[in-house]
């Protein structure tokens, strides 16, 4: 019911720290899944994978291992072509969710990302482009912390990324809610 892992695993500066001395880098996801469950996939967010792309990811962990896959930026940042975007990368995650190894997909937006009504649609035609997967999102303005945003969320089947991060005036406060069946801390 409680997954932990963190968001990325491949760091060299973690050899020490958490991987052992010496642990060479195509070691590293041996380590971790010894150590945690779940794992936020964050190379997705710079590239759109392909199915046969996380497929390696599928076969590389345990069974009850569950990884989260971060949006490429064409859905959530450059929102060129958004709606086409979004299905290509939901019909990559395919090989993650049929092997029962695919916990959601994390839209994270950028500051920039306002609380308008333009946006709001823009959510709800994401939603439902991401037909039946479940999606996280996290915004990182403070615009979005409202009763509305939450009801949005919650009517699209949309989850939210409850965040703790630096508290500057722009962005979001630590909030704890969820608004579908996945909560994301």
């Amino acid at each position: 019911m409680i997954y932990i892992g963190t968001s990325g695993y491949s760091y060299d500066d973690w050899v020490g720290p958490f991987y052992p001395e010496g642990t060479k880098k195509d070691e590293f996801l041996d380590f971790y899944v010894k150590e945690f469950d779940t794992n936020e996939l964050n190379f997705t967010y710079y590239r759109m994978p392909t199915a046969n792309m996380l497929e390696n990811f599928v076969d590389k962990v345990p069974e009850g291992f569950l990884w989260m896959v971060k949006a490429p930026s064409e859905i959530t940042h450059e929102q060129e072509d958004p709606i086409a975007n979004a299905k290509m990368f939901n019909a990559a995650l395919k090989p993650m969710q049929d092997a029962d190894k695919f916990a959601c997909a994390l839209v994270q937006f950028p500051s920039s990302f306002h609380a308008t009504e333009e946006n709001n649609d823009y959510l709800k035609k994401l939603a439902e482009a991401f037909e039946d997967t479940r999606v996280v999102v996290e915004f990182r303005n403070r615009e979005w912390v409202t009763e509305d945003t939450f009801d949005l969320l919650h009517d699209n089947g949309l989850g939210f990324c409850c965040v703790d991060q630096p508290q500057f005036k722009t962005l979001l406060p630590p909030v704890d809610i969820a608004t579908s069946p996945v909560a994301y801390v």
